[in-house]
């Protein structure tokens, strides 16, 4: 459990966040994620219980399954128009905003 980490802005470096690369990370509230990225990788920010917001950039082609399951405080997610997710990418009765 990564429990003091509260923000996080990911390198304009990162194309790829990983599979559970910051899953369980309870304390993290806001993150950042550059127009570089291009791939948000399956569990990624899954049980990010504090996180209650999150906008997914243009450049994101593919969300894994699960990337957000389990954030218990998840509210809105912006995430760009025509941009395909699994049914599973959030959890249950988080709104979802195009752009």
């Amino acid at each position: 459990y990564c429990i003091s980490l509260k923000s996080l802005t990911i390198p304009d470096s990162v194309t790829s966040i990983g599979r559970r690369a910051f899953s369980d990370c309870i304390g993290l509230e806001a993150i950042v994620i550059p127009t570089s990225t291009t791939e948000i990788g399956e569990e990624a920010f899954c049980y990010c219980s504090n996180l209650t917001a999150i906008t997914i950039p243009k450049s994101v082609t593919c969300i894994g399954m699960k990337a957000f399951a389990g954030c218990s405080h998840l509210k809105t997610v912006s995430i760009p128009k025509g941009l395909a997710y699994p049914l599973d990418a959030f959890p249950e009765g988080v709104m979802v905003n195009r752009y």
